[in-house]
């Protein structure tokens, strides 16, 4: 256009229009790049990514928040395909996407990953075709929005709710979720149990109940409206804090609960739900009278406290004061500003910390000067006494002495610190080329050089081992490089002394940096902590010990309480059947059922002996015993007790030193061993021999033992050895073998060694176990003898006598257990031979029924365990309205422990669970003279 113009010959009229023309087309240029700026800077600052893709998926254009999310600028991406850029996976998803667009010619809308160094960036994109004015495709155009922050919040809040759900399973206050009409939506574990209800039974169910008891702590019943619940559904208040009663006290047990109820709005302030959390208060509120009667020894004990302690409520007056401070007595301080008594310059502080205390319910700690110059620190405790006040408790402690101490031993530890540093560990320099510039003197006492001796030799030449020099020398590279960071480094390295005797040394490094900032030489101390090592690994050895004993002792206290149960059901079944046979004649059929149901049930209870003989409660008669005449008359059962594959050989020496132990339980060691033995050959024909004899035994020999809660002494003892030419067991299957149930067999229930250690045990002796795999095992008993005991003949077992029937009204018998078995067995048992019975269900029944008996109790039958009292408790309160009544204690336990619980109680009878009726019946008898 412009030569055009430059034409002489062109017409004015024609020059002007060009010239107008130009003059658009500029302006026209003018204005499409401002907008493209204007469209590119709001790609570039839009918070969105924002992209361009060709036909063929090249980027065309990425703004600038895509830029700073994959790290790379738009002149590396552009003219790339996802391909080139991203990992194969992750293009091939984003290929797929494109050509999704292209060929539908539609907008889609996904979620993707994009891959960044560190964590993902969850995106949710939306592409769509950009077309050209014919309507055909020219790009692809993707706009995402990045989602992580979202994505992590979604997966925290999914994480929290598990974690409060694990809370709320798992503590022991009850939590209940009533519905604004007050239908019950949910019960944690611990309201079901308070409440002695399940989920099943409540939930969906309005609350409170018609047929709900609920008193207050008078021992009035509450109406409905009057319930917690009621009042906060229909106020629309918090409730908290109130004590009330479940119960009516008479045919239903009252349980105390502290409850708070908590309304949940909604935004328009209607009520959406109500939170209930309770506790069981019911030892609070029985113990609420004992505690009125300590609070005045209380508050003396706290008069005579070497410690002021203080009550200071909100507004920082003085409301309580234990003893003089600055030579002013406590009534004079009472109702004064407490900041007064404190120095000018701590009073803020002072102040800080009790509304600190106040409003987030926490104990603060501070320390503060009072006006009379001592020092203190104080511990302030948020109080709340229930009358709506704010006020804290503060205990200050007298520190002037101390905090004077501790500035002199400041002052000394700055003297002598120079020194210490130079003589308790070894201090060294290191230059570039790896060779000491200085050593301190502490180098002769813990490495036999002279300081001089390793000035300008290599470090390396004092390390043991190529390892150590090669870990070493990377770490002085590293230093000197300036690629870690201007902090110490500890290592620990084997160092050889002069002799060349190596240690375990620790070894701090630090670099020492010049005027610039370069590092130029290193700076180490070097410690010795051989001796640390070695205690550390005796420790972890110890702690394994610890832990092992503490396993099994958990185990005894299992195996101790499932048995003691198994003997309560026991009871219901041998009793039941043993009173249903006595009331049928000789040739009813249904008799041989009885007695097989009664066999079957004695072997159970066999088990069940077992099990209190691992856990230490089992029956335990002990008497002088020879260990070797005691095989030899049982030598044809331990024979007969083995399957056919095992060869049981017994040796047996002529003298033996007497013993104190129970014979059937040292028959019920050895049988167990025997069989252990026999099992172990598997399906192999072996030999298991059994000998017994006297040695003695060292410390070192008594270590091998499983653990005791008692000390082993060497010495003398009586030895029971059982040795198998079987499999044997590994080093853990040793360590294991006298847990309850554990067996390395696939049959058989696992307790043969368990109960042997709790037989040992109760005998005070030790288990050995000796095996190796394919080597067999030797397992040997340990006993201490018994010098000068005299053997004992054992007297024969009374004959069981069924009782006869007895005419009626022959005395009043209170029966106490928990177990409804059992009072249903000794109720019928005692009825039928004429005793009039008296039942209770626990300890606190059993006295009440003792001191409202129409007619004299002639005798007591007491379990030893039972809720709300036990039974030693139980009989301390039945012993003050009958003192002289004859007692029975039934229990799962041994008599022995039972003797030990009701010591000075005057116990005259003890039948140990499960117990056939016709043993009650004869015990009562005799007790009673008939």
């Amino acid at each position: 256009m412009k030569d055009i113009l430059d034409r002489d010959d062109l017409p004015e009229d024609l020059r002007r229009q060009i010239e107008q023309m130009m003059d658009d087309h500029a302006q026209a240029k003018a204005a499409w790049e401002a907008s493209e700026a204007r469209l590119r800077g709001i790609l570039d600052h839009s918070p969105t990514i924002i992209y361009l893709k060709d036909l063929t998926g090249r980027y065309i254009h990425i703004n600038r928040r895509y830029e700073e999310l994959i790290g790379r600028p738009v002149a590396d991406v552009r003219g790339k395909r996802a391909e080139d850029i991203f990992p194969h996976d992750v293009a091939q998803v984003y290929m797929e996407h494109d050509e999704r667009v292209l060929r539908t010619g539609k907008p889609i809308e996904v979620e993707e990953t994009l891959p960044l160094e560190g964590d993902d960036a969850q995106l949710v994109s939306v592409q769509f075709p950009l077309f050209d004015g014919s309507g055909e495709p020219m790009a692809i155009c993707g706009i995402s929005l990045d989602i992580s922050d979202r994505v992590r919040a979604q997966k925290a809040l999914a994480y929290r709710e598990r974690h409060y759900k694990q809370i709320l399973d798992n503590i022991n206050q009850g939590v209940v979720l009533h519905g604004p009409d007050g239908t019950f939506l949910y019960l944690n574990p611990a309201a079901q149990t308070i409440l002695g209800v399940s989920d099943d039974e409540l939930l969906g169910v309005q609350a409170p109940q018609a047929d709900w008891v609920i008193i207050d702590e008078g021992g009035r019943r509450l109406a409905r409206d009057e319930y917690p619940i009621s009042r906060s559904l229909r106020e629309g208040t918090a409730v908290r804090g109130e004590v009330i009663g479940l119960g009516d006290g008479t045919t239903r047990p009252i349980r105390w609960i502290t409850v708070d109820c908590v309304p949940v709005a909604a935004d328009d302030g209607r009520i959406r739900a109500v939170v209930v959390s309770f506790f069981d208060s019911t030892e609070q509120v029985e113990g609420r009278a004992r505690l009125a009667r300590s609070e005045a020894l209380h508050r003396s004990l706290v008069a005579h406290l070497p410690d002021v302690v203080s009550v200071i409520s909100e507004d920082m007056t003085l409301e309580y004061l234990n003893r003089d401070v600055a030579e002013q007595p406590p009534d004079s301080l009472v109702g004064v500003d407490a900041s007064q008594l404190i120095v000018p310059e701590h009073r803020n502080r002072f102040a800080a910390a009790l509304q600190g205390a106040l409003a987030t319910g926490m104990v603060h700690d501070l320390e503060y000067t009072s006006r009379s110059g001592l020092e203190w620190h104080g511990r302030i405790v948020p109080l709340d006494q229930g009358d709506g006040a704010n006020r804290v408790l503060v205990i200050s402690q007298d520190i002037s002495e101390r905090r004077r101490s501790a500035r002199a031993l400041q002052a000394s530890e700055e003297r002598f610190r120079s020194l210490i540093e130079n003589t308790a560990e070894i201090v060294f320099r290191i230059n570039p080329e790896g060779r000491f510039t200085f050593i301190s003197p502490a180098v002769e006492r813990l490495m036999g050089y002279e300081p001089a001796e390793l000035v300008g030799r290599s470090f390396e030449e004092v390390l043991e081992g190529t390892e150590a020099r090669a870990q070493a020398r990377g770490t002085l590279r590293r230093w000197l490089a300036g690629e870690t960071a201007n902090v110490g480094m500890t290592m620990e390295l084997m160092v050889r002394r002069k002799d060349d005797d190596p240690f375990v040394a620790e070894i701090t490094t630090t670099p020492i940096f010049d005027s610039d900032g370069s590092p130029f030489e290193v700076q180490g101390l070097v410690r010795d902590i051989t001796a640390r090592r070695r205690a550390e690994e005796a420790l972890r050895e110890s702690e394994a010990e610890i832990q092992h004993a503490q396993r099994l002792e958990s185990l005894s206290v299992l195996a101790g309480g499932v048995a003691h149960d198994f003997n309560n059901l026991l009871m219901g079944v041998i009793g039941n059947a043993d009173l249903a046979a006595g009331l049928l004649p000789e040739d009813s059929p249904v008799r041989p059922l009885l007695d097989s149901m009664l066999r079957a049930a004695l072997t159970a209870s066999d088990l069940s002996r077992q099990m209190l003989a691992f856990s230490g409660h089992g029956r335990f008669m002990a008497q002088p015993l020879d260990l070797g005449e005691h095989l030899a008359s049982i030598q044809a059962l331990l024979e007969s007790s083995v399957p056919r594959r095992g060869v049981v050989t017994v040796d047996l020496p002529t003298e033996v030193p007497v013993i104190r132990a129970d014979p059937t339980q040292i028959t019920q060691i050895a049988l167990n061993l025997a069989m252990n033995g026999v099992e172990a050959l598997g399906d192999d024909v072996g030999e298991v021999r059994i000998e017994s004899g006297a040695a003695e035994v060292d410390e070192a020999t008594l270590e091998r033992a499983y653990p005791v809660e008692y000390e082993l002494e060497p010495g003398r003892y009586v030895y029971l050895r059982v040795t198998d030419n079987g499999h044997g067991m590994t080093r853990d299957e040793q360590q294991r073998a006298v847990e309850p149930f554990y067996t390395t067999r696939f049959a058989g229930r696992g307790l043969g060694l368990a109960v042997t250690l709790g037989l040992v045990r109760a005998h005070k002796g030790a288990l050995i176990v000796e095996s190796r795999p394919e080597a067999g095992t030797t397992a040997t008993v340990l006993l201490p003898p018994e010098d000068g005991a005299v053997r004992e003949e054992e007297s024969p077992e009374a004959a069981e006598a069924t009782a006869p029937q007895a005419p009626p009204s022959m005395g009043t018998i209170l029966v106490a257990d928990d177990e409804q078995f059992v009072l249903d067995v000794a109720d019928m048992a005692l009825s039928q031979s004429g005793y009039t019975v008296l039942k209770a269900a626990d300890g606190m029944e059993a006295v009440e029924c003792v001191e409202g008996a129409a007619e004299p109790v002639s005798l007591v039958v007491l379990d030893m365990t039972m809720p709300r009292l036990t039974g030693e408790e139980a009989l301390r309160r039945i012993r003050r309205t009958l003192p002289d009544v004859p007692v029975i204690v039934s229990t799962g336990f041994s008599e022995s422990e039972a003797t030990d619980r009701f010591a000075g109680l005057s116990i005259q009878g003890f039948l140990q669970k499960p117990y056939r009726p016709s043993h009650l019946i004869g015990m009562v008898r005799d007790l009673l003279g008939e």
